[in-house]
């Protein structure tokens, strides 16, 4: 296994197992497992069936003496992991890219948001999907980390413990209204971090006195106030979008009308005004920051913020099929799911291994047809 530099940080990973039954190592399983999602795989069945089809590869990995485990093992093991286990794994591993890899501490922006696994519900039951709260960088494009809750309300929980696993100094921390609360704020600058909030009406009278400054130009609230502005144009695809920022350094006035956010330093707005074949919409939307400068730095966070929808959660669901998965176990459903991400990040950094840029779906199928890359891909070493 000395190839296979990222299961270092899942050998002490505890085997559910009792002794007798330990027919197939964890290590093994676990491989087999990612690999088949890496390719195209999603169920247990395609996990057997995989690892069938390319155990002549994966014996230039592993033993695999007794060959591939049943969909029932499979299925067994992933019911019994202990999915808190798993994820300070994970954790271990994600930690040691960021100390063997340069460029992981170059990250600028950590994008907080949540997920829903839809297809780990049980209506019939009264059992809610799980909802996933994950911390993507977006300049590296890597999952750092996540943590598994039962309603996307419990997101204001969810965030303090998966912060509190990251090193976040020299990060701006960008996470939705869903977390503009003033612990959350407060850990990220405990934490040598920084922050851009997205502030919405659960603020109440301080995301009015941020409309209002910003509506009418700050002139009825305090005299001589300096507003930095920005624009920015992008067309994709028949979609024309104008976002024109605006950013306000001078908040001495608003913390104190609201003194228990003392850490915010700055304020923003986003005016974003799209075109589509001749029908224009706009939106308007708030920030609160501990930034003290810079509209560009701003305006660079909050629109990087928005890459955990597009390269991450878009990814698991149109590339790997998350939502479509039907595993309904609660540990299972939350042990695959790191599994998954696992697998993005991996697929993430491979990139370097191929001559020209393909999609996420092509990389799954040249690693599924080529075993060649599928091993570069599993044995890099960042």
């Amino acid at each position: 296994m000395k190839n296979l530099v990222f299961m270092n940080s899942f050998q002490k990973l505890i085997d559910p197992r009792i002794d007798r039954k330990k027919l197939y190592p964890l290590q093994e399983i676990l491989l087999v497992a990612l690999a088949t999602l890496l390719c195209g795989g999603e169920t247990y069945d395609d996990m057997r069936l995989f690892g069938v089809s390319k155990l002549a590869m994966f014996k230039t990995l592993m033993p695999f003496k007794n060959g591939i485990p049943s969909r029932h093992t499979f299925e067994r093991v992933f019911e019994l992991l202990n999915p808190k286990e798993f994820q300070q794994c994970f954790f271990e591993w994600v930690h040691s890219l960021k100390i063997t890899c340069p460029e992981i501490k170059k990250v600028e922006v950590l994008a907080v948001d949540g997920k829903t696994l839809r297809g780990s519900a049980k209506p019939s039951r009264g059992v809610k999907p799980l909802h996933i709260v994950e911390v993507w960088a977006t300049r590296n494009r890597l999952v750092l980390g996540n943590c598994t809750v039962d309603e996307k309300s419990n997101e204001i929980t969810a965030i303090p413990k998966v912060l509190r696993l990251l090193s976040l100094e020299g990060s701006i921390v960008t996470i939705d209204a869903m977390g503009c609360q003033v612990a959350i704020a407060q850990q990220i600058i405990d934490q040598r971090g920084d922050f851009i909030i997205a502030l919405k009406g659960n603020q109440g009278l301080l995301h009015k006195d941020v409309k209002r400054m910003f509506d009418e130009n700050a002139h009825y609230i305090i005299k001589n106030i300096s507003i930095d502005h920005h624009s920015t144009i992008d067309k994709n695809r028949g979609r024309t979008t104008t976002r024109e920022y605006s950013f306000c350094s001078q908040v001495d006035w608003l913390k104190k009308r609201h003194p228990k956010w003392s850490m915010i330093n700055s304020v923003g707005c986003v005016k974003s005004v799209s075109i589509i074949k001749g029908k224009q919409t706009e939106e308007i939307r708030y920030y609160i920051s501990s930034l003290k400068e810079n509209v560009q730095l701003f305006a660079h966070a909050v629109r990087a913020h928005w890459g955990v929808e597009n390269s991450l959660h878009y990814v698991l669901d149109v590339t790997f099929g998350e939502d479509f998965s039907n595993i309904r176990n609660r540990n299972a459903a939350e042990n695959v799911a790191i599994v998954r991400r696992m697998g993005v990040n991996l697929l993430e950094s491979s990139k370097k291994y191929l001559p020209q840029k393909i999609s996420k779906k092509g990389m799954r199928l040249k690693a599924g047809w080529d075993d060649e890359y599928l091993k570069r891909v599993l044995t890099q070493d960042f």
